[in-house]
């Protein structure tokens, strides 16, 4: 018999600790964890007014050194995009709890990152 138990946590300094309850509570197969965000909708707007302005950028990089000029966007198009994925810094401090540690779950702190990657394709002019 299995049961299928979906838990939303807010606050990632909780998480150790209701991994150790679930465990001690008689669970034996915990999988799918994931970070996120609750909103990113601005963040994945910031992130591809970033990639287009990076776009232009190269494009007219490239356009100088081939001695031609940008004219204008044909088409756009985003890749499919990355999903928030954690980033894990470990110090030494951290790695030796993790060596010395009793038994607890432990977490590791770190950052999400959101990307977005397109393609541009610019008119060239001569």
């Amino acid at each position: 018999m299995a049961n299928t138990v979906t838990v939303k946590i807010t606050d990632v300094n909780k998480l150790a600790e209701l991994l150790d309850n679930l465990v001690a509570s008689g669970s034996n197969q915990i999988s799918g964890i994931k970070f996120g965000f609750d909103d990113d909708k601005e963040l994945l707007d910031e992130a591809r007014k970033d990639a287009i302005n990076n776009a232009r950028k190269s494009a007219l990089l490239y356009a100088q050194v081939a001695n031609v000029n940008v004219g204008d966007v044909v088409s756009i198009n985003e890749l499919d995009t990355n999903l928030p994925q954690p980033v894990y810094r470990l110090t030494e401090m951290d790695q030796a709890k993790m060596m010395t540690s009793s038994g607890s779950v432990s977490v590791m702190s770190g950052e999400q990152v959101i990307s977005i990657s397109v393609t541009v394709v610019y008119e060239l002019k001569n």
